[in-house]
């Protein structure tokens, strides 16, 4: 069995960005931009008033006080979105809305806060300084200036700042669709009633949801009975749509597991077995071109090795530099007892005391078990040479949570 540093390694080494495309921009949350973006202009592209108010020229409120305020015509007010038909000269003021253009022979924008509105006149209460709230063109960004690098992710506000300069559609690595097939004759759909021997497909729930949660496409392919020429008809057919392809069971030793044989034939299997627990059948290869993740059929089993082997490996088909959650020291408050050469991932609690970070493990840690693992937000992590952690030892978590 490969030790787990060396498997994701093998995954990582091998992984690459799915090939670049443009994408309209609100389709790109989450996603890594492709290419260099500039602003093909300045941003703003024109001074603006950063208030509700009256552009002006400073020098003629000189002498302007809350007893002697200083009267000026108004020859026009402007709503934002439209070019003021006036210039400023002595003795006026345009009324101006926020975000609204800056007239020219403007300097100055007085709050209306500052001011008293008497029908072609308005009298201003206080001198005001030269640029006063007025946003100048390019404040923002200037014309060539960069906006974001290529290898960027993208969040809610980089997607405002690409749509500010009008990059409707960035060159971005597209998320990869991910085709789940869950494997087994004893599975049932979610809503069917239980009956003798049969179990309800909830592992594939968990990884559906998991690539959500990372921003991946999840193509639900249902299940597939352990029968070979069925598993083999199955993964062929998703190759043909699919980016990358997982299954969820029989990939272990059983005389009805038929993941392995059937990748086998139609690909190339690059690894089999990793040393870890749980979930060391895990299988790496590809399958008709696709990179091919075969996940242990026990629902904690599939969840963490989704976690800490597939996950990393289609994020990096996304294009992004972290491939994995993060990853913290924490004070572990219980002993752990461990088999030496696996590297275990124990569920657990971690919460913050103050600067520590303290974890603990929660519940039964069967493969098998759901409620551990819904009750968890991090993986204690056990080095393959340790057999023993201690209470009030250093211990490695992964966080869930975050």
């Amino acid at each position: 069995m490969l030790k787990y540093n060396d498997a994701l390694t093998t995954i990582l080494d091998r992984v690459a960005p799915l090939e670049r495309k443009r994408l309209p921009l609100e389709e790109c949350l989450g996603l890594v931009l492709a290419e260099d973006v500039a602003a093909e202009e300045n941003i703003p592209c024109f001074d603006n008033s950063a208030m509700d108010g009256y552009a002006l020229r400073a020098e003629d409120l000189a002498e302007a006080a809350a007893e002697s305020p200083a009267a000026l015509r108004v020859p026009e007010r402007v709503p934002a979105g439209q070019k003021p038909a006036f210039d400023v000269k002595p003795g006026t003021a345009i009324k101006v809305m926020t975000g609204g253009m800056i007239p020219a022979g403007a300097d100055a924008v007085m709050p209306v806060e500052h001011t008293e509105d008497v029908g072609e006149t308005v009298l201003i209460k206080r001198s005001a300084k030269p640029r006063e709230n007025i946003r100048p063109a390019g404040e923002d960004l200037k014309k060539g200036e960069p906006a974001l690098s290529a290898g960027t992710e993208l969040n809610s506000y980089r997607l405002a700042l690409l749509a500010a300069v009008g990059a409707a559609e960035p060159l971005v690595h597209p998320p990869p669709k991910v085709a789940v097939l869950s494997t087994g004759s004893e599975l049932l759909p979610v809503k069917a009633s239980l009956e003798a021997g049969k179990v309800r497909d909830s592992a594939s729930m968990a990884v559906l949801a998991q690539l959500r949660e990372m921003g991946a496409v999840p193509m639900r392919a249902g299940i597939v009975r352990d029968v070979q020429s069925e598993v083999e008809s199955r993964l062929a057919k998703l190759a043909e749509s699919a980016d990358a392809i997982i299954t969820i069971g029989a990939v272990s030793m059983g005389d009805y597991d038929c993941v392995r044989p059937a990748v086998e034939k139609l690909g190339e299997i690059i690894f089999w077995k990793v040393a870890i627990r749980p979930g060391s059948p895990f299988l790496f290869g590809r399958l008709r071109g696709k990179w091919f993740f075969g996940l242990p059929g026990n629902p904690t089993s599939a969840m963490i090795t989704f976690e800490m082997l597939a996950r990393p490996g289609l994020t990096k088909m996304m294009g992004k530099a972290s491939t994995r959650r993060m990853v913290e020291r924490a004070i572990s408050e219980a002993s752990i007892q461990d088999r030496q050469g696996r590297r275990s991932f124990i569920r657990g609690v971690c919460v913050s005391n103050g600067r520590l970070l303290k974890a603990k493990p929660v519940g039964l840690q069967g493969s098998g078990l759901h409620k551990p693992m819904a009750q968890a937000n991090c993986l204690m992590v056990v080095p393959e040479d340790v057999a023993e952690i201690k209470e009030g030892d250093e211990v490695e978590v992964l966080r869930l949570d975050t």
